[in-house]
């Protein structure tokens, strides 16, 4: 078993530990400047695509990246930053009338669904909008 050391503020750590911490350390700076090197990449690629009308990219080695549409929900914070009980003490009636909507809970829908009290043809109705997404291949 290693043998214990003194960490700099801490307790005693063993040394396989610390050995193991700094490691993690390096792996960690390796992938953040890998981030980087990566973001630069893309952003020649990926405009140079959209430009020129190109859904992918082979290199010589057979290896690629592509634009892939992806669905993706339309999800919003719009409507869980406020509680209501808190606006009805702070604001007039009439104001708070006007700021709450309706929306359809999706959870709710799906479970209804796979309860089977409503049919799977619902999940036509959903709304998505497509985003492309930069991917290696």
């Amino acid at each position: 078993m290693a043998k214990d050391s003194l960490g700099d503020k801490g307790p005693r750590v063993r040394k396989d530990i610390l050995e193991k911490v700094e490691a993690y350390h390096t792996k960690h700076r390796q992938m953040k400047m890998l981030e980087k090197e990566l973001k630069a990449l893309r952003e020649e690629i990926e405009p140079y695509m959209q430009d020129k009308n190109l859904a992918s990219i082979l290199g010589e080695d057979g290896r690629g990246v592509a634009l892939e549409n992806r669905r993706m929900p339309l999800l919003t914070a719009q409507f869980t930053t406020y509680d209501i009980d808190d606006l009805v003490m702070v604001l007039d009636l009439d104001v708070v009338s006007e700021c709450i909507v309706e929306v359809v809970d999706r959870n709710l829908v799906e479970a209804m669904v796979n309860l089977g009290k409503v049919p799977k043809e619902i999940e036509e109705l959903k709304k998505f909008s497509l985003k492309p997404h930069f991917v290696a291949k």
